[in-house]
C-alpha cells in the first residue's frame, strides 16, 4: 500500500526550521482532508503525509492554486515522485491520478584501501538522476559495509572518509538486476602534500595569500585551502595524487590560477601587481 509520509526533521540552533511534518505546499494555509484515509490529523500550517486506504487511493483537499509534486513512499517500493501537477483557481482539482509504484533494488557496498583492508565510518551520499530531489545519506560501519534499499535507475554515489580522497562512483540499477546489488570500491589515501611560496614580481613573499586547491578529476572532488605565512611560504597536506587547480587570492594582486598536479617539489607561484582606476 502506498504511503506519503514525510520524515520528522530534528532541530538544532536558530535556524528557523520547525519540527514535524514537511509542508506540501510552502506557505499553504489549509489543512489536508483526511476523510476516506489513515493518518493523524495535521498541525496548523502544515499538510500532513497522506497514508492511502486499503485500495490504495487517496484524496487531498484545501491544496492552494499552483504546480505542486506528489512524493510517494512504501517500504516495499522505490520513492517515486510526480511530474508537476497544475492546479487552477476556480477549477475542479485533478480526480484521474495515477500513480506506480515500482519494487525496489537494495545496493550493498563495500569501501576499502589500496591493500584491501576495510575502510571504516565512510560517509555516503547518494543521488538520483531521474529525481534531483531524492538524496539518501548512509555511514558504513566498521567493516567498510552499507546497505541502502529500494533503489533504482541511474544512481551517483559520493563516498568520503578521513584520510582518503573522496571518490564519486555511478551505478546503474534496472530490471535485469537480482533483488540486491552488490559492490566494491576503493579509495586513495590522501598522503600527499604541495608546498612553495607565493612571490610577487619582484620576488618578494607575499604574505597573506589565500589559495584555494580544487581537484580537475571529476571523480575524485577534493578541495583544500590555505594560506602563505610571512615568508609567503605555504604547504597543504592530505592531498590525493591527482591534478588540482590552485587559485590565489591577495587584495594586492589580481586573482591567478595555476595547475598543479601532486606530488611535485616545492613550487614558486609568481603574482603580478595589479592596476587600478581612479575616477574623479
Amino acid at each position: 500500500t502506498p504511503a506519503v509520509d514525510p520524515e520528522p526533521v530534528s532541530v538544532a540552533g536558530s535556524l528557523g526550521v520547525m519540527p514535524g511534518p514537511v509542508p506540501l505546499v510552502p506557505g499553504a494555509d489549509q489543512l489536508g482532508d483526511l476523510t476516506g484515509v489513515k493518518g493523524v490529523a495535521p498541525a496548523a500550517g502544515f499538510a500532513h503525509g497522506f497514508v492511502t486506504d486499503e485500495k490504495g487511493r487517496f484524496r487531498i483537499r484545501g491544496v492552494p492554486p499552483g504546480t505542486l509534486a506528489l512524493v510517494v513512499r512504501h517500504e516495499d517500493y522505490v520513492r517515486h515522485r510526480t511530474p508537476p501537477i497544475r492546479l487552477l483557481r476556480g477549477k475542479p482539482g485533478r480526480e484521474d491520478l495515477l500513480i506506480k509504484l515500482r519494487p525496489g533494488i537494495a545496493l550493498e557496498g563495500l569501501v576499502l584501501d589500496p591493500v584491501k583492508a576495510a575502510v571504516p565510518s565512510v560517509e555516503v551520499a547518494v543521488s538520483s538522476a531521474d529525481d534531483p530531489f531524492h538524496h539518501v545519506f548512509r555511514t558504513a560501519d566498521a567493516k567498510g559495509r552499507f546497505r541502502i534499499p529500494h533503489l533504482r535507475g541511474a544512481l551517483r554515489l559520493e563516498l568520503r572518509a578521513p584520510g582518503f580522497v573522496p571518490r564519486v562512483v555511478r551505478v546503474r540499477l534496472t530490471d535485469a538486476d537480482a533483488p540486491v546489488k552488490r559492490q566494491t570500491w576503493t579509495l586513495q589515501r590522501a598522503r600527499c602534500q604541495l608546498r612553495g611560496w607565493v612571490l610577487d614580481r619582484k620576488q618578494l613573499a607575499v604574505v597573506g595569500a589565500r589559495l584555494t586547491l580544487e581537484s580537475l578529476t571529476p571523480d575524485a572532488p577534493d578541495r583544500a585551502a590555505a594560506v602563505s605565512d610571512a615568508q609567503g611560504a605555504f604547504r597543504v597536506e592530505g592531498l590525493g595524487k591527482l591534478q588540482y587547480q590552485v587559485t590565489v587570492q591577495h587584495p594586492d594582486h589580481p586573482p591567478q590560477v595555476f595547475p598543479l598536479r601532486c606530488p611535485r617539489p616545492a613550487v614558486k607561484l609568481p603574482l603580478s601587481f595589479g592596476g587600478g582606476l581612479s575616477f574623479v
